[in-house]
């Protein structure tokens, strides 16, 4: 359970929240920033697919016929995402491979906030979750050496090529073409519709009656293959900072601290195309606009050396043990007490505290060697700190505690779980704390890989910066297919789906065993707030092509009885794939559990559960105060600036005045132990006047109450709800003796005696 309230060495810190509502959880959700450049205004205007469209369609001037809206995302596209050799590969359902089919990322909001890189099939299903959630029912299509994708609208189908930054008109120069449409007259390529449409043309591949692209349409029609339900786009991008923690995003490689190693490029580090990770040097990403009047080369101020890289990112969390901050971000503390030394021990019987961390970029480290996913990985995910006593324990898991990699720590440690956490988005931690022995210090260090494209840039002259928070937080659930143990662990219900690692299953699956019976599998989603959304995504893979008739749905329940529909799919019967993706996203208004369930009526098509992941939204509450720090170079020279948010504070605006030259460096948010908390009423601590001068100056803290009811009442909230409610008797008793020593004659003094008059009370036989 999380605790709401902490011990603080000073009185005055513990006033700072003492009326904040015990009902929420002490974490800011969602908390995220966007400026004013107009290509790459950051996550804070991005949030997820629907904001994307949004922008895109506002990009390109808000187009009111399909036609426009599709080039509109086309070429936003085209700023944010680059062509590699490659796509991602992430140890998905927790497995460890370089199969593409079990590894490969198809979530097109993975793809735009973690890598902004992809291959052309990675791209085709990147681009076809795009397309989808704007409402256009799309598909891939195989062509010669290439992968395009192409989307329905005004009765037809219509291509859209990303990965190699083209479409093609057909003879009315009005109308998108289909993918047949090519095929049967190649000459549709020759017209170069610069000259109608402020729109780039094959840059990369010759331009108009380009050889390599007709090349790729000079093939039999019936070899042009379908690849339906071909992409999602449902992945959260909100972080979820606690007390003690702090994120920095560094927007290029060779910006962070540690210099050009810490990435996650997928099956191999092409030695020639990227030394230090994905890069391109051809794209519009880091060049915009993509409108053909430029030449599609990535430059200043977004990077240094003419080529679109990645960015890195560092969640750094360093909870206070000896106030009893640390509870305030623990999943759960069971038998621990706090004070003295250690700071953190095992009470009678040993103790033990669990975190969970989450991110929504992929974890990432420095590879050893060629291939960063089948080699070695370092300081993705570090864990360090003072250990006092004997038998301490720092546990990891990558499976939601099925599993734990263990290890003993003694004194100053510093204990690497890299390789368990590598190309993952959570882990959780455990610290087991025997009796008398604890720990003095605690750092826990996550490095992950950022999309450039999705950070908040500065530019020349004045930014105006909107901080928001939306109060959401985030926790998710996938089944382990690792291993059966981990399969018949994750699900809370599942029926007709058995577990597939023979030495013959192309990868690890879960397998319907009669085709001819429903099926299901149900996942179970824990949070601490009230769960306001759910999204998830799950691949199945099918005889090729399906039977008709094989329908797949996704339910949402708030109690794994009474199911909603927020999916109901026939499989298409023409798909030339055994691949499908599904995915639903929705609003609901759950208490602190939530159920998924993926249903499938076969009938008769063999059928099998490859992946699946569910998320869930929920409510966070108002959160502590936030510093956010901008650092960029002007004219060669750094700059930096701090600006203070207050404690709940949903919406705030400021200025950085950049000078010239602009060079982004690095944006941090930072959550220090002892942050204001929001007062009792939930607007922020210090009131919404709270303004940054945008002369380098910060705001005045937000005033502490010290009259001697908010005394009372902060030690009277500190007693019952950080010590009490977790069987820590004794310092709860000290709390509210210490409460009426100093404030007898306080209302909180009447409500100490009742408390202590219970605790004086025999236990109920």
């Amino acid at each position: 359970m999380k605790t709401l309230f902490a011990v603080t060495v000073m009185l005055a810190a513990v006033l700072m929240f003492s009326c904040w509502n015990p009902c929420a959880a002490v974490e800011i959700g969602g908390p995220a920033i966007a400026t004013d450049d107009p290509s790459y205004p950051g996550i804070g205007k991005l949030r997820d697919i629907n904001a994307v469209i949004k922008a895109a369609y506002e990009y390109s001037g808000n187009p009111k016929d399909n036609t426009g809206k599709a080039l509109a995302l086309w070429r936003w596209m085209l700023e944010h995402m680059y062509h590699c050799s490659s796509r991602p590969i992430e140890c998905l359902n927790n497995l460890e491979t370089t199969n593409e089919d079990a590894g490969g990322t198809y979530d097109m909001m993975k793809f735009l906030s973690s890598y902004q890189f992809a291959i052309c099939y990675a791209s085709a299903s990147a681009m076809c979750g795009l397309m989808e959630a704007a409402g256009y029912p799309s598909r891939g299509r195989g062509v010669s050496g290439h992968t395009v994708m192409e989307s329905f609208w005004d009765n037809d189908w219509h291509y859209i090529d990303h990965d190699m930054c083209g479409v093609t008109f057909e003879k009315d120069h009005k109308t998108l073409a289909s993918v047949e449409e090519i095929i049967a007259d190649r000459s549709l390529i020759d017209w170069d519709y610069r000259k109608t449409y402020n729109l780039p043309l094959f840059p990369w591949d010759g331009g108009p009656g380009s050889g390599t692209m007709k090349g790729a349409f000079s093939l039999d029609p019936a070899r042009s293959w379908k690849y339906n339900d071909f992409g999602t786009a449902v992945h959260p991008t909100n972080l979820v900072l606690r007390r003690g923690e702090t994120f920095t995003r560094y927007y290029n490689y060779d910006r962070a601290p540690w210099g050009k190693q810490y990435h996650w490029t997928g099956l191999t580090q092409n030695t020639r195309y990227f030394p230090n990770g994905p890069s391109r040097d051809k794209t519009y990403v880091m060049d915009p606009a993509a409108d053909g009047s430029n030449d599609g080369r990535p430059r200043q101020p977004y990077v240094a050396d003419g080529a679109a890289h990645y960015g890195n990112g560092l969640f750094e969390y360093s909870p206070d043990l000896a106030s009893g901050v640390y509870r305030e971000g623990a999943a759960e503390v069971t038998g621990v007490e706090d004070g003295g030394s250690p700071k953190i021990k095992g009470g009678n019987g040993g103790g033990s505290v669990v975190f969970r961390q989450w991110s929504p970029y992929a974890i990432c480290g420095v590879p050893e060697g060629g291939n960063p996913f089948g080699g070695k990985v370092t300081d993705a995910v570090v864990i360090s700190g003072k250990a006092v006593g004997d038998g301490v324990k720092v546990e990891v898991s990558n499976s939601n505690g099925i599993r734990w990699d263990s290890r003993t720590v003694k004194g100053d440690f510093s204990e690497d779980f890299s390789m368990i956490c590598r190309a993952r988005y959570r882990y959780s931690v455990r610290l087991v704390l025997p009796q008398g022995a604890g720990l003095d210090d605690l750092c826990i260090r996550t490095a992950v890989m950022c999309s450039p494209a999705l950070m908040p840039h500065l530019h020349d002259g004045t930014t105006r910066v909107t901080y928001s928070a939306p109060a959401l937080g985030v926790v998710c659930n996938e089944p382990d297919f690792s291993a059966v143990d981990g399969w018949d662990g994750s699900w809370h219900e599942i029926n007709n789906i058995s577990f597939d690692d023979s030495d013959n299953a192309k990868i690890k699956r879960g397998r319907i065993q009669s085709v001819n019976s429903p099926a299901f599998g149900v996942l179970k989603l824990e949070a601490p707030g009230k769960i306001k959304r759910i999204a998830v995504m799950s691949l199945i893979s099918t005889r090729t092509p399906p039977r008709e008739n094989c329908l797949v749905s996704l339910q949402f329940s708030k109690d794994g009885k009474n199911w909603k529909g927020a999916l109901t799919k026939t499989l298409a019967t023409d798909a030339d794939h055994w691949r499908h993706w599904l995915s639903a996203d929705q609003e609901v208004d759950y208490d602190k559990e939530a159920y998924v369930r993926l249903y499938i009526e076969a009938h008769g098509t063999q059928t099998a559960l490859c992946r699946m992941v569910a998320y869930a939204y929920y409510e966070s509450g108002p959160g502590p105060a936030l510093e956010i720090e901008h650092v960029w170079q002007s004219s060669g020279s750094n700059q930096n600036k701090k600006v203070s948010i207050p404690a709940g504070a949903g919406e705030q605006e400021y200025t950085v005045s950049c000078g010239s030259k602009v060079t982004n460096i690095s944006v941090a948010f930072r959550v220090a132990n002892n942050a204001a908390m929001p007062d009792g009423s939930g607007k922020a601590s210090g009131g919404a006047g709270d303004k940054d001068d945008d002369q380098g100056g910060r705001p005045k803290p937000p005033p502490v109450e010290t009259s001697p009811e908010k005394k009372a009442e902060a030690l009277f909230h500190v007693a019952v709800n950080l010590y009490l409610k977790n069987g820590m008797i004794a310092q709860g008793r000290q709390k509210l003796e210490q409460l009426l020593a100093e404030y007898p004659e306080t209302e909180a003094a009447g409500k100490a005696r009742t408390e202590l008059k219970k605790l004086d009370e025999p236990p109920a036989e």
